[in-house]
């Protein structure tokens, strides 16, 4: 009974108790007339129910205005409650313990796009996926009712059918006497982005970290382990699990400082250094030359937290140092090669020019003079000795020449004996060098630049087994036949005649494990600065681009021999001779143009061809030349022309005259020139490109050649 009702009826039974004790009495002390008294009671009967009547409005009516009042302050109270929610943050579920949803707030309804009478539809499950009321009621009601709070970490589901992370606060109260469940869900997604971000920077810096070949670690301010890489524990020769906590000494120093480390020290002062700790140092750990950095690990505030500690492992380092200085040192060897190459070639182009004259007026003088005159012996001797310096002059130019080999039939020991005659004047006189060339030993196909390349690798490569600059350096040439016994192991290689190059010395020789591998490119057995490893793998290589191959034979203590196998080239002749030939000269009638800048050439060139019945026109310079030509083009049969002339070069004159007159025959002319050769001027009105010097002989040659218009090819 509501307390209300309660209080009407106890005032109404007072009442009612007080009238019936005391009403009839009343009336008996106003009257004692019968029917008066009848009619007093008739008017106490109707009086009894006007005033219980006006009593029972007085109590029912105080009774509902305290039951609104009540009822609003219920109602402003729920309402500043449901405002409360609303307000909240975070979603809040109230649930039956069947799991239906009994109320939600407004950032519950916000969170999954439902409005609260569609969620005031659904279960728990509706929401939240993984939720079991099975499980439920086994592990998480008996512990809510036991008074505790759970809190769990799951999904929700909006209404497109997307998820998220929350994670839920779960306790539990009473709500109309019953027992309810109460969910606050916290939506974490912002949290697990994070939390992946820095899984995904933490697996970024392992793998980075475990990727370097540098002992990278961290340090506590006490100096014990907390993080490392994988290079550090396996220097450390232990496993994350034995090292993690361990002091740093106890790890690197587990015998103690064998001398004071000054790594230790900064560590201790907390104090940032970098240093070279060599190879032989006590307390090196790995026995190999570090750069140790010590770094403090500081908070905004300059705080300072750990140490980070990284050791590089200065080895490769230094190496590619040597490498590199190697390397500028073949780069400035390579220069200097270069500028010698330019500088011998601005000398040959002089010096062929001089060789034209010598030999050109030799010529003439010895046609001039009858064949059985004592003197014509005298001028074949000056004629073989402008030969022999033209060999020279091309063998110093070979040497000097950069670029694509070419391979070309040729005498190897003209070029053996020059690469002697320079060594000879580059190495200590202690060492002597013994040689036994055999002049006709056979025509090779070679370039003569890397033949001589192999003999000056071969032979550097023996001073340098020779210690001490003493020794004995032997070098043959000779002609021998192979079978096929001696070449076994050397396969495509048919049995016959080769040219043997030996290359011995009396040094201190090699063991067949060096023996195996002299050939691979940067093996070398020498220090730092005197050899790169390449000298060998060089001579290998163009040896068998030759079709070659090479014998080596070595004992510890006993020197080295190399011999290398140069195969035959029976049917070829070699470039060049300097035997004069006998026999009439070609001669002819056409009208020649010549132009030179050196005089002395223009009147050999003029004399030995007006001598051969030709009409000569010459000139000076390509201006003139090429004024006289204007003036009549057709009068002329053949131009004759030098290639480096002051104002306008060969090659260009002779475009320029193409220009007027396609089909005139040009002979160009170079004492050394390395703009043109037979590719350039392919196509072109240039028949011959002749080599100076050259002979009267030879210059016929060329005339007729390229006046009966026969292919154009260089000339030597």
């Amino acid at each position: 009974m509501q307390p209300s009702a309660l209080r009407i009826t106890l005032v109404y039974l007072l009442f009612g108790i007080l009238w019936i004790l005391f009403s009839d009495r009343l009336l008996y002390f106003i009257s004692s007339d019968p029917q008066q008294l009848i009619n007093l009671e008739i008017y106490k009967g109707w009086a009894f129910i006007g005033v219980t009547a006006l009593l029972l409005y007085s109590l029912i009516n105080r009774s509902m205005k305290e039951q609104k009042r009540i009822t609003e302050i219920l109602n402003r109270s729920e309402r500043k409650f449901h405002t409360l929610l609303d307000r909240a943050t975070d979603a809040i579920f109230v649930a039956d313990l069947e799991g239906r949803l009994l109320d939600v707030n407004q950032q519950a309804c916000n969170s999954v796009n439902y409005s609260r009478e569609e969620l005031l539809q659904f279960s728990i499950t509706d929401v939240d996926p993984d939720f079991s009321i099975q499980e439920a009621r086994k592990h998480i009601w008996p512990r809510l009712f036991a008074g505790k709070t759970i809190t769990i970490e799951s999904r929700h589901r909006r209404k497109d059918g997307s998820f998220f992370p929350v994670e839920i606060h779960v306790g539990s109260l009473e709500l109309d006497g019953k027992p309810v469940v109460l969910g606050i869900a916290r939506d974490i997604s912002e949290r697990k982005q994070a939390e992946r971000a820095m899984e995904q920077a933490f697996l970024e810096w392992s793998t980075a970290m475990d990727a370097s070949d540098d002992v990278i670690y961290i340090l506590d301010l006490n100096r014990r382990l907390l993080r490392a890489n994988t290079s550090f524990y396996r220097m450390a020769g232990l496993t994350p699990e034995e090292a993690k906590g361990r002091h740093i000494e106890e790890i690197v120093h587990p015998q103690g400082e064998k001398v004071p480390c000054p790594v230790c020290q900064a560590q201790e002062e907390k104090r940032e250094t970098i240093l070279t700790m060599e190879a032989d140092h006590p307390d090196n750990p790995i026995g190999r030359p570090l750069e140790i950095s010590v770094k403090i690990v500081r908070d905004r505030q300059g705080n300072p937290l750990s140490i980070l500690m990284s050791l590089h492992d200065l080895t490769n380092s230094r190496q590619e140092l040597e490498e590199k200085a190697s390397l500028e040192s073949q780069l400035k060897q390579a220069q200097k090669m270069e500028a010698i190459g330019t500088l011998a070639g601005g000398i040959a182009h002089d010096f062929n020019n001089i060789l034209t004259a010598i030999l050109g007026y030799a010529d003439l003088a010895k046609e001039r003079i009858k064949d059985a005159h004592q003197s014509t012996q005298e001028i074949d001797e000056v004629i073989k000795g402008g030969c022999r310096a033209r060999d020279l002059v091309k063998y110093i130019l070979t040497f000097a020449r950069q670029g694509q080999q070419i391979i070309t039939a040729l005498l190897p020991a003209p070029i053996i004996k020059e690469s002697l005659k320079l060594l000879r004047a580059s190495i200590p006189t202690t060492i002597e060098i013994r040689q036994e060339i055999d002049d006709q030993c056979g025509i090779i196909l070679a370039d003569p630049s890397r033949l001589h390349q192999v003999m000056m690798n071969l032979c550097t490569n023996a001073l340098h087994a020779m210690e001490n600059e003493k020794g004995t350096l032997y070098v043959s040439l000779r002609k021998k036949h192979l079978t096929n016994e001696e070449l076994e192991g050397q396969p495509g290689i048919a049995p016959g005649f080769f040219v043997e190059l030996t290359v011995s010395d009396t040094g201190h020789g090699m063991d067949q494990q060096t023996i195996a591998r002299i050939f691979d490119p940067y093996f070398t057995t020498k220090e730092f600065g005197k050899g790169t490893g390449f000298g060998l793998a060089l001579v290998h290589g163009i040896v068998r681009d030759c079709n070659g191959f090479i014998k080596v034979d070595s004992e510890v203590g006993k020197g080295s021999a190399f011999k290398i196998y140069f195969p035959v080239a029976e049917q070829q002749t070699a470039d060049h001779s300097c035997e004069t030939a006998r026999g009439p000269l070609l001669s002819g009638h056409e009208r020649i143009l010549v132009v030179d800048d050196e005089k002395s050439i223009i009147d050999f060139v003029k004399a030995a061809l007006e001598g051969l019945g030709y009409q000569v026109t010459s000139a000076d310079s390509a201006a003139k030349i090429l004024d006289i030509f204007k003036r009549n083009p057709e009068k002329f049969d053949l131009l004759i022309t030098d290639q480096t002339m002051p104002g306008m070069t060969g090659l260009d004159l002779a475009r320029q005259f193409a220009s007027i007159r396609p089909e005139l025959p040009v002979i160009l002319c170079s004492g050394y020139s390395s703009a043109v050769n037979g590719e350039k001027v392919k196509g072109s009105n240039i028949k011959v490109l002749a080599a100076k010097p050259f002979t009267t002989r030879e210059l016929a040659g060329y005339v007729r050649q390229a006046l009966d218009d026969r292919p154009a090819q260089a000339v030597q």
